[in-house]
């Protein structure tokens, strides 16, 4: 297992970020490259936002583990952020429930535990149906790029 730990301050953002990357570099997997670094960035913002308050005095744990026909990370932060997935309607801009949003659809499981402070994101990394592939794109894409209303 792979770990690192990052002061909850949202500049150190590029720490897990390069954790991801060297991650997916190390492991040949470029083709799941965004599918991963989504859902688990988005995850460790919520835990230094929401979890650690943005408090640098405190400090989320990213880890990641393999499994087989799949990759596993874990997050790890001192409060509660992680015990509600959302489905459905894209929550609102800058809750706690946003991120969560993306991790659920895009991740193949995902596992809250620890009174909600901690986040297992499982991703099988063996292949991906072709429906679902398109289904996270789509949801890429909605998140990214709302709708235009004209008037």
């Amino acid at each position: 297992m792979e770990s690192i730990v990052i002061q909850s301050d949202i500049v150190n953002m590029v720490l897990a970020e390069n954790f991801v990357d060297a991650i997916c570099d190390e492991r040949h997997l470029d083709n799941y490259y965004a599918t991963i670094s989504v859902p688990v960035l988005k995850a460790v913002e919520n835990a230094i936002l929401f979890g650690s308050k943005n408090n640098s005095k405190s400090s989320v744990t990213l880890s990641c583990d393999y499994y087989r026909g799949g990759i596993v990370f874990t997050i790890q932060a001192p409060e509660s952020c992680f015990a509600e997935i959302p489905n459905g309607d894209i929550p609102p801009a800058g809750s706690f429930q946003e991120a969560m949003f993306l991790v659920g659809m895009l991740a193949d499981e995902v596992k809250p535990s620890d009174d909600g402070c901690s986040l297992q994101i499982k991703f099988a990394i063996q292949g991906i149906k072709p429906e679902e592939a398109v289904q996270r794109i789509a949801v890429l894409e909605k998140f990214y790029m709302p709708e235009v209303v004209e008037a």
